[in-house]
């Protein structure tokens, strides 16, 4: 085989910039709007790393995987999708990330199918764009380099799963890129279709694997792991069934020991035992404020206090609130535990350290100890302290954390 012969295409600095430039109208088209960046593994992944470090805006990463290249230079020109996203596109703005753009036949699927997903829009950026390669009407929205035909490795592109590595793209000049004929994708009744034609490629590619081949594919398919599994489950239900049958006093231990632990089996056989299941401690909170107090120490202390209401039939005792941030991708940003019956004033919330001012909030009794002892429809104040929060601090939540039920 003649040895690969590579040539320098664009150079790290080239790519840099022309990276720079397309961070730049990307932020722009989508400021103050809420966009999701998919990147199509393997070849986008280290254009996209790049890309996204580069923009101005922030935005929530996921990536695809599809099969469509094979080990080495042939397009299949058949499309099945191996990984999905793990978060939602609805309503949202979707930007596909990819290496290049030839035949159109991939691009067209993804951007086909993530539209049936409700999303704001879905556009395509591609750092290569081959041209002369469509197959299908397609055009990015943000491409960085227009080339001619040919097999290009480098900055996350590869052949054979090398070359990904390298910092610039290099042109491979004794290699062509072939073309197989395939079945249009209007005339593809479902995935099992798909399925089909990259068998049939996989076989044209390596042969045909002989008599023995074809019966371990067959063993393969017979001892599938769900299909194991299944197995195993029909069998240990038989073999249980005749157990039962044959030895009703150990199905009888069994049913005693797992009632035990299973709650819900007592009220299937009957024998639900009365007197040990007590009502849960219920309580509302009202009258929820939130405001700031200077700390000569800390700065600025988020304060948020309210009153709790014992909503239940019976006295309570030791009552726990819980007051969450969330900042603007709704992940808890902070967390605080207080218990009620504790309250500082604002000339002690000036002065005293973090660890003091958890200190104080954290007395299960309370600091005049009304938290002993609160009964049905009583009220009793609570305060929750941040001493440190982000700055992008979105929304507070306060919600009941726990109560311990006082018996008559």
């Amino acid at each position: 085989m003649e040895p690969m012969k590579r040539e320098i295409l664009f150079t790290k600095e080239v790519i840099e910039k022309k990276v720079w430039e397309l961070a730049e109208t990307i932020s722009r088209d989508y400021q103050g709007g809420e966009l999701i960046v998919i990147g199509v593994l393997k070849g986008a992944f280290v254009f996209m790393a790049d890309l996204i470090r580069s923009l101005s805006i922030s935005c929530l990463i996921d990536f695809v995987k599809l099969a469509s290249y094979g080990a080495g230079s042939v397009s299949s020109g058949k499309v099945m999708m191996t990984k999905d996203i793990e978060i939602s596109m609805e309503g949202k703005d979707v930007l596909i990330v990819e290496d290049i753009v030839d035949t159109g036949l991939t691009l067209s699927f993804l951007v086909n199918l993530f539209r049936e997903r409700n999303p704001r829009s879905v556009k395509v950026c591609a750092l290569l764009d081959k041209r002369q390669r469509r197959e299908v009407p397609f055009e990015a929205d943000y491409v960085g380099f227009t080339i001619e035909d040919g097999f290009v490795v480098g900055y996350g592109i590869d052949f054979n799963e090398e070359f990904r590595y390298l910092p610039e793209i290099y042109i491979i000049e004794n290699m062509t890129e072939e073309r197989n004929t395939f079945i249009p994708f209007e005339e593809r009744e479902d995935l099992d279709d798909l399925q089909r034609d990259v068998e049939q490629i996989r076989d044209q590619k390596f042969g045909e694997e002989g008599e023995e081949g074809n019966n371990e594919k067959e063993t393969s398919r017979l001892w599938s792991p769900w299909k194991l599994t299944a197995y195993i489950v029909i069998a240990v239900l038989i073999l249980s069934g005749v157990c039962l049958w044959f030895f009703p006093g150990i199905g009888e231990q069994a049913w005693e020991r797992m009632s035990l632990s299973i709650p819900w089996i007592e009220k299937i056989r009957g024998t639900e035992r009365q007197g040990e299941i007590f009502d849960q401690p219920r309580v509302q909170l009202k009258d929820i404020k939130q405001r700031f107090v200077n700390n000569l120490l800390l700065g600025n202390l988020r304060v948020i206090e309210g009153t709790a209401v014992n909503s239940s039939d019976f006295p309570i005792a030791g009552i726990r609130v819980r007051g969450r941030l969330y900042d603007a991708y709704t992940m808890v940003a902070g967390e605080q535990l207080s218990y009620c019956g504790n309250y500082l004033t604002d000339e002690e919330l000036g002065f005293l350290t973090e660890d003091e001012i958890q200190e104080e909030l954290s007395n299960p009794r309370g600091s005049d100890v009304s938290n002993n002892r609160i009964t049905p429809h009583g009220q009793i104040p609570f305060m929750i302290v941040f001493c440190h929060w982000p700055g992008d601090v979105s929304k507070t939540t306060v919600t009941f954390a726990g109560a311990e039920r006082l018996l008559e």
